[in-house]
């Protein structure tokens, strides 16, 4: 059985009075999956995730970023790399 989204989330964000992840969780997480990522991939995938151009990432955020298509994928790693051990 694999680990909910919200399980994930709640893992990496550190402030559980103000449920947002911010980029320093979000490398954790991503690194945490795919340990050869670079910063800059990393910081593609944050802004895929977040909404608006923010910096702070909700759970919905988090969620939708999954259901998302990436475009210009210019990186070596793709969402189904981190999707993958979540199922």
């Amino acid at each position: 059985m694999g680990t909910s989204y919200e399980y994930t989330f709640n893992k990496y964000c550190t402030n559980k009075t103000d449920p947002r992840m911010r980029l320093p969780e979000f490398r954790l997480f991503v690194k945490s999956f795919i340990t050869k990522v670079t910063d800059f991939e990393i910081d593609t995938l944050f802004g895929h995730f977040a909404t608006g151009g923010r910096e702070l990432l909700t759970l919905e955020d988090f969620i939708a970023g999954f259901g998302k298509n990436v475009k210009d994928q210019v990186f070596k790693i793709s969402i189904e790399d981190i999707i993958k051990p979540l199922a």
